[in-house]
């Protein structure tokens, strides 16, 4: 009997330590859409959850940092991040920190930073590429709340643009796009030289279990040239380990995504054994005491 108790008590740690280590974990923390008034942090998480940026401009202030929420609302839970930091001061040097769940990642205590650059109007004209992005080969089923990441490749030499960002969702009715006009330089200090219709442009696409994809293509302005090829995700670069499945996407629509990946099944296998231990240990207890009188 003790030796049974001793394993449930085992069990009892063991889930509650499962638990803790699967608690969220930023992943892929990429910072984007740095135009002087603003920046945008995205990241990815093992678990569907709840995400948000602390922020401020002195670490010895840090009670007086503020908090921004994720851009589709403060009760999103997702294993995809995306917060857009705004109202900045030009030019400075901001520090912050990612929450996702229950878990807080300040960089080891030194905090992540990012100076903001300047305020700038970007050059008239227009270079707007476009278009969908699909979980499945039958181009049914849009990968909605995806994050986009481009950057205009410079070629021969020539750096390549800071990458800008944007989130993926109904909103756009169906179509991703972006106006190349706005990117900036990697040091964010001044807007980006390109020729539309000539340069190439890198296409990264994160949609946490559901997969990435990764292309490249000609800076196609939407109105001249129409858009561009679809983007189909690959399901075996999910978030949760590249294991040669979907990833636990079984459902990946609205905000709320639906899973049963494999850290849930570790901790119901884990539940379950308390279970029948604790069932075993009472009945053997019971069949103890029934034989002794």
């Amino acid at each position: 009997m003790t030796k049974l108790y001793i394993k449930i008590l085992f069990l009892v740690f063991a889930i509650s330590v499962s638990r803790s280590a699967l608690a969220g974990t930023p992943e892929e923390i990429r910072v984007t859409n740095v135009h002087g008034a603003s920046f945008t942090v995205s990241w990815t998480s093992q678990r569907n959850e709840g995400g948000q940026v602390k922020y401020g401009a002195d670490p010895a202030l840090y009670s007086n940092w503020q908090t921004a929420n994720d851009d589709r609302g403060v009760d999103v839970v997702d294993d995809i991040h995306y917060v857009t930091v705004s109202d900045l001061s030009q030019n400075t040097v901001y520090y912050f920190e990612v929450i996702s769940g229950g878990a807080t990642d300040n960089n080891g205590g030194r905090y992540y930073t990012i100076n903001s650059g300047p305020y700038a109007v970007p050059p008239p004209g227009e270079c707007t590429p476009a278009g969908k992005i699909y979980k499945d080969l039958t181009l049914t089923q849009l990968a909605y709340n995806s994050v986009v990441y481009i950057t205009i490749l410079g070629g021969r030499g020539i750096e390549d643009s800071a990458t800008e960002s944007i989130l993926y969702t109904s909103k756009s009715n169906g179509y991703w796009f972006i106006d190349l006009i706005n990117f900036r330089n990697k040091s964010n200090t001044d807007f980006y030289p390109f020729a539309c219709e000539s340069n190439s442009i890198s296409i990264e696409v994160f949609d946490g279990d559901c997969g990435s994809a990764r292309i490249t293509s000609i800076a196609k302005d939407f109105s001249i040239s129409g858009e561009l090829d679809p983007i189909i995700l690959n399901p075996l670069n999910g978030s949760r380990g590249n294991t040669g499945s979907s990833g636990g996407c079984f459902i990946c629509t609205g905000n709320i995504r639906t899973s049963f990946d494999s850290s849930t099944i570790i901790l119901l296998i884990l539940l379950i054994s308390a279970f029948i231990l604790f069932i075993t240990a009472v009945q053997g207890n019971f069949v103890k005491k029934w034989l002794t009188h």
